[in-house]
């Protein structure tokens, strides 16, 4: 290492050169914030040419910032939030439903729809629309494409009967991940594989519970003389949540379409309103 100020004073001493000087400033520019696109499911990740499509939402709301080769993050442009690189689209659109306030509601109802389209239910309507259709099987390729989607709707079967098992059954998502539950599927079907304990809690859940609000807000337009009902508890956790509820004239019947966490938040008038009318203008947006 040359000391500047000992170099003046010597003199045969090294100095430093205009190339490494360069080098220096080079380096330096490279540990400023570089602002990369994000795309497709997995928001960071370099799109390929034959991968999956762009989603166009994911670029409004996060911005990826990198001050290395190892050190990306994900950051929301709506609140302080930030996540490791890369991150998964689903889990932004959750992100963007449940924890940011102040994103605007073009971007939530595009991230609704997005989470809507993902659900298990959503995709096994299609895969039997696409099943329907008449045609020769004869050919080796229509049959291993006819196989392939037999495998994927059994996939797409068997995990959905794993979300009831889940929600209905109460049973932790991490079971479906540890070594009794894979002896099991080997057992019974060894062509059958199910998802992780993180894709059932972070995407196959959260897009059920969207896709199922998203019926109940369709069906509820079509109603007249509606009721709104609410009320606050506290969990075993000891948190604060506000559960809404909608009540059809006919038959009075009560559909819960939202659950406010309300811990971090004082419990005024003001904020309950403001949940009340997100409930009114999604049942009654006219």
């Amino acid at each position: 290492m040359v000391d500047s100020s000992s170099s003046e004073d010597m003199g045969s001493g090294m100095l430093l050169t205009g190339s490494k000087h360069r080098k220096q400033d080079h380096k330096s520019k490279s540990k400023k914030l570089k602002v990369l696109e994000p795309n497709d499911t997995t928001v960071g990740r370099a799109h390929r040419k034959g991968g999956p499509k762009t989603i166009g939402w994911a670029q409004d709301v996060t911005t990826i910032h990198e001050r290395g080769t190892k050190d990306k993050r994900v950051h929301c442009n709506f609140c302080s939030a930030c996540w490791a690189y890369p991150h998964q689209a689903p889990c932004l659109a959750q992100h963007l439903l449940t924890e940011c306030k102040d994103c605007p509601k073009h971007l939530k109802s595009a991230a609704t729809d997005y989470l809507a389209s993902r659900a298990l239910a959503t995709n096994m309507k299609e895969a039997d629309g696409e099943g329907s259709s008449d045609g020769p099987k004869s050919q080796p390729s229509v049959l291993k494409i006819a196989r392939n989607a037999g495998h994927e709707k059994k996939f797409m079967q068997v995990n959905n009967a794993i979300i009831d098992l889940i929600c209905v059954g109460g049973i932790p998502p991490e079971f479906f991940s540890g070594q009794p539950w894979k002896n099991f599927m080997a057992v019974t079907d060894l062509m059958t594989h199910t998802a992780s304990a993180s894709t059932f809690a972070h995407t196959y859940i959260p897009a059920e519970a969207t896709h199922i609000t998203e019926e109940v807000f369709q069906k509820l337009r079509k109603q007249i003389n509606l009721t709104i009902s609410f009320d606050g508890g506290t969990t075993c956790a000891i948190q604060s949540i506000y559960t809404m509820h909608v009540i059809t004239a006919e038959k009075c019947t009560a559909y819960l379409v939202e659950g406010d966490s309300a811990s971090d938040v004082s419990h005024t008038a003001e904020h309950i309103s403001k949940v009340l009318f997100k409930v009114r203008n999604s049942a009654c947006p006219s």
